[in-house]
Order: structure tokens, then C-alpha cells, then sequence
């Protein structure tokens, strides 16, 4: 409805003809009972709150319908000028100098107080999804190793090996607090083929994979299929005389004067089912140059004329054709090489080195946060054994272990390590498997 002006509000500024008071009504404003009880209501709200919601005005909100939006405007300003306006409502809603610096400070506290905390929130979740990737690490490790058809599973090349039980999924490989993941070597497989009339069986031998039995100095008789050796060491064991029966005179192996330049030699007769066999080490040898752009060159020799041998690759490619044709043969004629392999890249976490030889029932460490493929510490290996410089305290100072049981736990690396001057205690409670 439309205001009434000589009873509500004010009076029109033209057109009045109300007693001849004309031009007085149009400079002085007229407050009615109304009025007043309308500025009593407005004592607590603002002008702008009054405009945007009228219904705050209760019984008043006629006052602001689309018709006289315009008439309230007019009282408003004329109020503040004429002093009819109460002080509240002359004064906009604002904070003070002071209140502002409360509030300032209060929030400088807040932030003090819970910046620490919520810096370890991207940390922790970090954490957490390194420890997911090693429960599935481990999961992959322990289907690999039960299946009756492999052979136990060593610690070289085990990331590219393990991939098919990760459904090749190489993301769980990297832990997402490492900025610089390592490399890792490749999984290959040395062929053995043998000849017509050689009462044998064809089989495959791991060459990276292979348990390390040369860290520990000794082996089972008659001994492994495959011995590693320096450069010093290799030109000595070539000697006749050291070959006559070779697990006696194998030596433990250590890096010699070039640590990325060594040997592996082959006894081939692991799976001899009638005949003797020599154990002299001389029927296969294999020489590996780690090249500083991240291949390994590969350059290998034949001596056993009964066996033919070829190199199978992760992804199945065959080099050489082994079978009952010589001259198909890797390591012979134009199979020498070198051959060219590059390492698998993008790997977080290291494999104890001993883990072929340790059960689930041992629960002992077999995966942690670490700066090369494989944890050489611990047991026997003391001679090559970089604890200190490869352990990876990523997660605010701690490592990440997963254990034979599946079971993953954060540690300080001194509490797992295994060369602390403590008398073997932490080699044998989370290291070596029990002998």
C-alpha cells in the first residue's frame, strides 16, 4: 500500500495543498507515532539490512514494499541530516583499531599453534602410501617364491621379476616422499640347451637373481650354479689348476679395483640327471661393465662344446638360439657381444639379501625404504655393506620396513641397523634368517 504522508511517514515533497502550508512541508520532515515507533524498531538494524530485508521491520515492512522503497530512502537520509536518526543507526557496523588487533593476534597464535601439525599431514600420508606400496611389494614376493615351478627368487633383479605379480603396475615400486628413485638391474636368464646324446636337461639359470652365496664366502656341496668374481679374482681362477673342483678354491667375492667391472662364471651341471660332473666353473662365463649411462655391456664366452646357451629377457626376447645348433650359441662367433641392457628404472626400496634363505615363520626385514636395489648388510656380508650411507630415512627421519609376514612397520634407522656394535643383536632379530 501507499504511504499516507500526513500520517505516517512525511509529507510529499510537491503537490501539497493541505492548509496552505505548501512550502513548509516540502523542507521539514514530519514524524507521527509511527514514525517514532518505526525508529525505535530501527534503533538495532542497519540502513543497508533494512533495504536488502525488509521483513525485519515486523509490522513496519508495508513501509518498504516496491512503491515506497523510495520513501524509506528519503526518510533515511532526511533522518541522518535532521538528527532524528538514533545514533546507532548513523554509524555503520565496523571494527575498531583495536579489535582488529586482537584479531590479528589471535590468528598469528592459531597459526603458530597448528602450522607444525598440519606440516606432518602431507608427510604422514606419505608415509602411509610407502608402507601400502610394501605390503604389496611383499605380497607379490611371497606368490612369486611359492610357486613350485621357479626356483627360489634371489636378491639381483628382483623389481623387473616381481612385476608380473604387481600386475605390472611399476608405481608401487616408488615411494612417494623419493625425489630421486634408483635403478635396478635387469631380470635375465641364461638358456641351457644341450646337445644330442647329452643325457641332461634343458633349464634356465638366473644370472642377477641368483642367490649371492659368494658374500658369504661358502656354499652348499658340490656348490651353486653360478659364482661372481672379480676382475683380480677371475684372471687367477681361470688357471687350470684352480678349476679341479671349484667350490673349494671359490673365493668371497669383494669389489676389486673397479666395483662396476666383474665376472660371473657357470657350472651348467646343476641339472645333471645321469652323468658326473666336474664342477670346474669353466663351461660359461659372463663379464659385466655398469656403464655410467645406465646400461650394462655384456660380453660372455663359451667352453663346454655339449651345451648351447642363449639369453632370455623379461619380456621373453631370446638372444641366441641355443637348441642343438653351435653356432646359434651366445658366446660364440658373433654371439659375444657385447650386448647392451639397460637397468630398470624407478625403484624406491631395497631387498635383504639374504631373503631366499628366510621363511615367513622368521619374520625378518625384507623390504625397507633404501638408495639401491639390493640391503647388502647384515649376516656374512659385512665386507660390502653401506648401511649408513644407503638406508633411506624419508618419512621425518624414519624408514619404512616390511617384514617376511607382511606386516610393515617405520623405524629410526639405528633401531634396525645391522651393523650396530651391539653384539649381533639387531642382525639377528630383524636380519639374518635363522641358521
Amino acid at each position: 500500500m501507499g504511504i499516507e504522508p500526513t500520517q505516517d511517514l512525511v509529507e510529499p515533497r510537491t503537490g501539497l495543498k493541505d492548509q496552505g502550508r505548501h512550502q513548509q512541508a516540502a523542507s521539514r520532515l514530519r514524524v507521527s507515532a509511527h514514525s517514532k515507533a518505526l525508529l525505535r524498531k530501527m534503533v538495532t538494524l542497519s540502513a543497508c539490512q533494512l533495504l536488502l530485508n525488509p521483513g525485519l521491520l515486523g509490522p513496519y515492512n508495508h513501509l518498504c514494499s516496491s512503491g515506497n522503497r523510495y520513501c524509506l530512502q528519503d526518510f533515511l537520509k532526511r533522518g541522518m541530516k535532521t538528527g532524528l536518526m538514533p545514533s546507532a543507526l548513523k554509524k555503520m557496523n565496523a571494527f575498531t583499531l583495536a579489535e582488529l588487533l586482537v584479531v590479528m593476534a589471535v590468528l598469528s597464535l592459531l597459526i603458530v599453534i597448528l602450522a607444525p601439525s598440519l606440516g606432518r599431514v602431507i608427510p604422514i600420508a606419505r608415509r602411509t602410501q610407502c608402507a601400502i606400496n610394501l605390503k604389496n611389494i611383499v605380497v607379490g614376493y611371497q606368490s612369486r617364491q611359492s610357486e613350485d615351478n621357479k626356483p627360489p627368487m634371489g636378491p639381483g633383479a628382483w623389481a623387473e621379476e616381481l612385476l608380473p605379480y604387481l600386475s605390472h603396475n611399476e608405481s608401487v615400486l616408488v615411494c612417494p616422499e623419493d625425489e630421486n628413485p634408483h635403478s635396478s638391474l635387469p631380470d635375465i636368464k641364461l638358456r641351457v640347451s644341450y646337445v644330442s646324446g647329452i643325457d641332461r636337461v634343458d633349464h634356465n639359470m638366473q644370472i642377477f637373481g641368483s642367490y649371492p652365496y659368494w658374500l658369504e664366502g661358502g656354499c652348499p656341496d658340490p656348490g651353486p650354479s653360478i659364482w661372481k668374481l672379480n676382475d683380480q679374482e677371475y684372471y687367477k681362477f681361470i688357471n687350470p689348476s684352480s678349476q679341479a673342483y671349484a667350490p673349494d678354491v671359490l673365493p668371497r667375492y669383494e669389489p676389486g679395483a673397479d666395483p662396476h667391472s666383474y665376472w660371473y662364471v657357470f657350472e651348467e651341471s646343476m641339472n645333471v640327471i645321469l652323468t658326473a660332473t666336474d664342477w670346474d666353473y669353466n663351461d660359461f662365463d659372463m663379464h659385466v661393465q655398469e656403464l655410467p649411462n645406465g646400461m650394462l655391456e655384456v660380453t660372455c664366452h663359451k667352453y663346454w662344446y655339449s651345451a648351447n646357451y642363449a639369453f632370455i629377457l623379461s619380456d621373453g626376447t631370446l638372444i641366441g638360439g641355443g637348441g642343438s645348433d653351435p653356432s646359434a650359441s651366445v658366446g660364440q662367433g658373433g654371439l659375444s657381444g657385447p650386448f647392451y641392457f639397460p637397468y630398470t628404472d624407478r625403484l624406491s626400496y631395497g631387498i635383504n639379501w639374504q631373503g631366499q634363505a628366510i621363511t615367513p615363520a622368521d619374520r625378518k626385514i625384507i623390504f625397507l625404504d633404501y638408495e639401491r636395489d639390493v640391503c647388502y648388510a647384515g649376516g656374512l656380508a659385512t665386507t660390502v655393506a653401506s648401511w649408513d650411507i644407503m638406508v633411506a630415512p624419508r618419512h621425518l627421519g624414519r624408514v619404512n620396513a616390511a617384514f617376511t609376514d607382511g606386516t610393515v612397520g617405520t623405524f629410526y634407522p639405528e633401531e634396525i641397523n645391522p651393523e650396530a656394535f651391539d653384539g649381533g643383536a639387531n642382525d639377528a632379530e630383524h636380519w639374518s634368517p635363522s641358521r
